[in-house]
């Protein structure tokens, strides 16, 4: 039976993916699982993913594990959710080494705590830039019971650790996204240095963003934060997090825009392992 691999697919950049624990065939019953943190989903996922008699759901809590946060995973503040971008260190103003994860800057502040998906508590916000070309923050993991994985959610490959690209980026080349609302996008580069303008998200006028780059790759609202990669002699390296996109922007004719990792490392000081 195939039908969980099926189900995985379908679910790929939909709701369900936040709620969702577990997808398996139980062989001796003949039935796909489908394991859920919250079982008040089950009417909607039947309407539109599959109402096959052979799926079973079931209520089911994800214990927290070290290698439970990858990139393009779900992280929040108090008010806002976010993707993850990259795990991270950098030496804090005491002179320490600390580990953590880059995710967007707008929509949150320093010293907000931060949230995996089912409200465990992860890290907190320590270092923040919006302006100029940046648009990132910092969370450093304050729970030894997490960890940030350099495994890619939603594609199950991983990245070179310890690389980003540096190089100067080109048109045409493919890039790839992974967030929390639309799952694994891809696209090519149109603009490899652009401006962006959008508001604070406080309130404040419009900012104008710059050495962006600009690619036809889907996002949504919800993606902001996530990991934006490509592939450099076969090995997936992060080239940046996906920040905003074109207000036109449709699955049809996508536009979004990333923060390039290289302006994070230089600025930041923030490198990935």
């Amino acid at each position: 039976m195939n039908g969980n691999n099926k189900i995985g697919d379908a679910i790929v950049g939909t709701k369900y993916i936040e709620v969702m624990s577990m997808i398996c065939v139980n062989e001796i019953e003949n039935v796909v699982e489908v394991k859920m943190r919250d079982l008040s989903y089950e009417k909607e996922f039947r309407a539109e993913i599959c109402d096959h008699p052979c799926i079973r759901f079931e209520k089911m809590e994800v214990e927290p594990s070290k290698t439970d946060l990858k990139p393009g995973g779900y992280i929040s503040n108090p008010t806002s959710s976010y993707s993850i971008g990259w795990r991270g260190w950098r030496i804090n103003n005491a002179g320490n080494y600390t580990e953590g994860l880059v995710t967007a800057g707008h929509g949150n502040r320093v010293g907000d705590k931060a949230e995996t998906s089912g409200g465990h508590k992860f890290g907190k916000f320590v270092k923040r830039r919006f302006g100029g070309n940046l648009d990132a923050s910092f969370v450093q993991r304050t729970s030894d019971s997490f960890d940030v994985s350099n495994t890619i959610k939603f594609s199950g490959s991983s990245l070179k650790a310890g690389y980003c690209v540096t190089g100067n980026l080109c048109p045409k080349q493919k890039v790839y996204k992974v967030g929390m609302k639309t799952g694994l996008t891809m696209g090519e580069i149109i603009s490899p240095s652009c401006k962006a303008y959008y508001p604070e998200v406080d309130g404040g006028s419009v900012i104008t963003f710059s050495d962006y780059v600009n690619a036809n790759y889907y996002s949504d609202r919800g993606d902001s934060g996530g990991l934006v990669y490509m592939d450099v002699n076969g090995a997936y390296v992060i080239a940046g997090i996906s920040v905003c996109r074109g207000n036109d922007s449709k699955p049809e004719n996508p536009n979004s825009s990333f923060v390039k990792a290289s302006n994070i490392v230089d600025q930041m000081e923030i490198y990935p392992y």
